[in-house]
């Protein structure tokens, strides 16, 4: 089943949903049957079997407003076995279709906009867990090309902090804790494991607390403890390889702040030289690429002339993968990163992120991964359940 036993200790595991075109609601009703009922059905008969949900923000503004819909999602989750712990609202609208590049850091968590659209999906998740603790992994800030001083990273600070206090007057009233996962990636305003602790340290957690201060209603203490209940981290394996971090100071940087990682996903990079890296260059995704000595672009297309021997970049691959035609991935790094986090018992929910199936040359694709998505996500859960275990 999707819910792992380690040492005494339940590991919570899904894929994430974001792989499936799922702009709208029903998009995403329309997936579940195909995609995650299916893989309960070749894996885990029998036993219910967790989901990572992808929620845009038409999804999250039709559950928020119509009580129906989401009493038929959670119909649909339970008809098939599925229970949700997790959702992905770092894509705000359209993510599997056309160009998206710069678009999905936007809107950042400086506009009112991203406040909204994660209070609805949090709403929409807590009803459809209906207890215990959940997750919601998000941009780490906005990017950095749109305003990265310190004016921008405190007015997302103020967000941050009023948006925590609304997940906790929801889990009051619902029993259910939300936790908002910044996810760190080259771009953003989080890239390394050192300017997310920055960004914790000096903006979030003291501009969050005179947001929280500020209404009145909490002291200095419960703001504090607020934060730390409903901020935290998602830890991408793939962003932070790419920018060739040490994956165990990386994780120990991280438990030494005390910031909480509360998801895991579960992501392999591809690691070669700059020329073969440059063509895979596709229009839809940004693929951040970062040579060894420190070089780096924002795309594929500005590599092809560098002079490095070895560079990575920001393409996800099936996680069970260690070679991509020429290229290596960099499954080393998420087994060094798992191993740690589960040695220091740092977190329990993971979720395999492989969202850029259909821009994999399908050649390689159907050769190495298998015919359909489901095929390759077998394979994915298979190795992630060793692993995990």
């Amino acid at each position: 089943m999707s819910e792992l036993t380690r040492d005494g200790r339940t590991l919570r595991l899904a894929y994430s949903m974001n792989v499936h075109p799922c702009e709208t609601l029903a998009d995403l009703e329309a997936a579940i049957p195909a995609g995650p009922a299916d893989i309960r059905r070749r894996l885990f008969p029998g036993k219910p079997t967790g989901v990572g949900l992808r929620l845009s923000a038409a999804a999250a503004d039709e559950l928020a407003a119509n009580p129906a819909a989401l009493d038929r999602l959670c119909a649909l989750l339970d008809r098939h076995g599925l229970f949700a712990f997790t959702a992905n609202v770092f894509p705000f609208g359209n993510f599997n279709d056309g160009r998206v590049k710069e678009a999905v850091y936007r809107p950042s968590w400086r506009t009112r906009e991203r406040v909204a659209y994660t209070i609805a999906a949090a709403h929409a998740l807590a009803r459809l867990a209906g207890k215990g603790s959940v997750t919601l992994s998000t941009v780490a800030g906005g990017r950095r090309a749109d305003g990265d001083d310190r004016a921008a990273r405190d007015e997302m600070a103020r967000n941050l902090g009023q948006t925590a206090g609304v997940l906790h007057t929801l889990r009051e009233e619902t029993g259910v804790s939300v936790r908002i996962c910044l996810e760190p990636e080259p771009l953003t305003t989080c890239e390394t494991a050192a300017d997310t602790v920055e960004f914790f340290r000096n903006h979030v957690y003291p501009g969050g607390e005179r947001a929280l201060h500020g209404t009145a209603r909490y002291n200095a203490g419960q703001a504090t403890d607020i934060l730390h209940e409903h901020l935290g981290l998602c830890y991408d394996t793939c962003h932070q390889a790419v920018l060739w971090e040490d994956p165990v100071a990386s994780i120990d940087r991280i438990e030494r702040s005390g910031i909480v990682i509360g998801k895991v996903q579960l992501s392999c990079a591809l690691e070669g030289p700059p020329a073969a890296l440059a063509a895979l260059h596709e229009p839809r995704y940004f693929h951040q690429v970062a040579a060894v000595t420190g070089r780096r672009a924002d795309d594929l297309d500005a590599c092809a002339s560098w002079p490095e021997d070895l560079a990575r970049t920001h393409f996800h691959v099936p996680i069970f993968l260690q070679h991509f035609g020429g290229l290596s991935t960099t499954r080393p790094y998420l087994e060094a990163c798992v191993g740690a986090i589960l040695k220091r018992d740092l977190c329990r929910d993971f979720e395999i992120e492989t969202y850029t199936w259909d821009v994999i040359p399908e050649v390689e694709r159907e050769q190495l991964c298998g015919r359909t998505l489901v095929e390759s996500l077998e394979k994915e859960y298979r190795y992630a359940v060793e692993l995990l275990r």
